[in-house]
């Protein structure tokens, strides 16, 4: 779990997630299981800005759709 915080330390997330999933798969110690959900719940992308971005990606097609529609 240390190598895996180490990652999340240094920016590379994606490998600190990967790590903290194969820890999770095995048999891990009660701590090891708490900490490695703890870096997976820090490291997840929250739904609020899932629904700001698609509400943008919307908005950006309506306006093309338009653009097109009108020229």
């Amino acid at each position: 779990m240390k190598q895996a915080w180490r990652h999340y330390e240094s920016g590379d997330v994606v490998v600190a997630r990967r790590e903290a999933k194969e820890i999770l798969a095995g048999s891990p110690s009660p701590v090891d299981t708490a900490q490695a959900e703890d870096l997976l719940q820090r490291t997840g992308v929250s739904k609020t800005a899932l629904y700001y971005a698609l509400g943008a990606a919307l908005v950006i097609s309506l306006l093309i759709v338009l653009a097109v529609l009108r020229g």
